[in-house]
């Protein structure tokens, strides 16, 4: 018995020993299966991305699955989370599509199959797998909630669906309820889903008059555009500020655009320069206004256009008013060769002309034959004159003072010039016992002396 029972323990032994080999090589196995698949996933994500990146830049959006109605069959990302738990990224925004393989050219996927899908991130763009694993003991994906037939009078059931296709009721669905577009005044509302009518409205116009243009008002219907009884507006001015008058309608609620008042004046007091004076205004509207005109103010000129013999000033355009009252800057002027005075070069003042008085000084003695010059300085402004003293002329003696043996003849007495050259009128005269000699009886002339003979 003994030995029995050892050769029982050691079997037991070794069938235990043989047991988690045989587990130890099954989950090694189903480890390198399962990293098998998932290499196999990521290299159809890979695969995907490059295909759907390219399919995306020719046409310009992602190659999904539609429904019947080519309409992309969006999945939320609650729907999505439920499935993919904490892969998501946080870039991705909320809507998710069902990549639709078919599309695309030349791929090969290892893992795409009724049990399987690839979804995609409408913004992102990134792919991620989802797979049913009902068909191998494990759970449905359910991932989309589809409306059963409910109508606008009957009710229907809401259907849950998995990845792979397979759908359960999941609740009832009650009428839809008809969804009517909107009647209008004149048009039925119909239901968008059954054809289903309701009246038109008619027209609901306002008792008063609740529409107007620049002419006229009317009646408007509170629910479209239509419009009856358009009438004139009655009109009146209205003024009820100091700088704006319009028009309003009696009747409708119509004013015209404001506009300042444009008065026309008439002047009741003139102002002056020192005073202020007075103006009435009307307005075609009728307003009348009663202003003050501001006192001028002087107008004094910008140069200086008053004076008297010793101050100069500018003299105002209105009155006579005056400022700036400066004496002359006095310059004497010269004009021609007779008179002098003075100007003022700042305001145009002249003095009164007055004959110049010059001092003389000789520059050239003049001659018999020849002229002289002298300049002259006048006494009061300077002016400087040159002036020609005529020739002299010669000064002849009255009686003949000049003579020889033969002749006599008048000399000038500032030059060596004669004149009157004429013989002498010789007499004989005695004056003592012993000589004679000849005298001329013009000029005085005495001949030599001579013995009697």
């Amino acid at each position: 018995m003994k030995k029995k029972a050892v050769t029982l323990i050691s079997l037991v032994i070794t069938i235990t020993i043989m047991l988690i080999i045989v587990g130890i090589i099954v989950y090694s196995s189903f480890q390198r299966i399962e990293t098998e698949r998932l290499s196999k996933i990521n290299t159809d994500i890979e695969n995907l991305s490059s295909s759907v990146n390219l399919y995306y830049l020719k046409n310009e959006e992602i190659p999904v699955v539609r429904d019947e109605e080519g309409q992309k069959e969006t999945l939320s990302i609650e729907e999505v989370s439920n499935v993919l738990e904490d892969q998501i990224d946080g870039k991705d925004n909320d809507t998710y599509y069902i990549i639709d393989v078919s599309y695309l050219d030349n791929i090969s996927l290892n893992s795409y199959s009724n049990t399987a899908k690839y979804i995609i991130n409408e913004k992102t763009h990134n792919i991620y797998y989802v797979e049913c694993t009902a068909n191998r003991g494990g759970e449905h994906v359910w991932i989309v909630d589809i409306n059963s037939t409910a109508t606008c009078t009957e009710g229907g059931r809401v259907l849950k669906q998995c990845i792979c296709g397979e759908t359960v009721e999941n609740e009832e669905v009650p009428p839809l309820g008809h969804d009517y577009t909107e009647a209008t005044c004149t048009e039925e509302g119909v239901c968008r889903r059954c054809g289903a009518t309701i009246p038109a409205l008619g027209h609901d116009y306002s008792a008063t008059f609740n529409g107007y243009d620049t002419n006229n008002h009317w009646k408007k219907c509170s629910r479209c555009d239509s419009i009856i009884d358009s009438l004139p507006h009655t009109k009146s001015w209205i003024s009820t500020n100091e700088t704006e008058h319009w028009q309003e309608c009696s009747v409708c609620d119509w004013e015209s655009t404001k506009v300042k008042h444009n008065f026309e004046y008439e002047t009741q007091v003139e102002a002056t320069c020192t005073t202020p004076g007075e103006k009435k205004g009307s307005c075609t509207c009728g307003k009348v206004v009663d202003e003050e005109i501001p006192a001028l103010g002087h107008d004094f000129s910008s140069t200086f256009n008053g004076f008297d013999d010793d101050n100069h000033w500018k003299k105002c355009s209105r009155c006579s008013a005056t400022t700036e009252v400066t004496p002359h800057t006095k310059t004497w002027v010269t004009t021609d060769g007779t008179n002098h005075w003075q100007v003022c070069n700042i305001c145009g003042w002249t003095s009164g002309r007055t004959k110049h008085e010059y001092t003389y000084t000789t520059t050239k003695e003049p001659t018999c034959t020849e002229k002289g010059s002298k300049k002259g300085v006048c006494n009061t402004c300077g002016r400087e004159v040159t002036e020609e003293i005529p020739a002299l002329g010669h000064d002849f003696s009255s009686t003949f003072n000049g003579f020889d043996d033969n002749n006599h003849w008048k000399k000038c007495s500032r030059c060596s010039a004669t004149t009157e050259v004429t013989p002498h009128t010789k007499t004989w005269v005695k004056t003592d016992e012993t000589n004679h000699w000849q005298v001329c009886n013009t000029c005085g002339w005495t001949g030599e002396k001579s013995v009697h003979n």
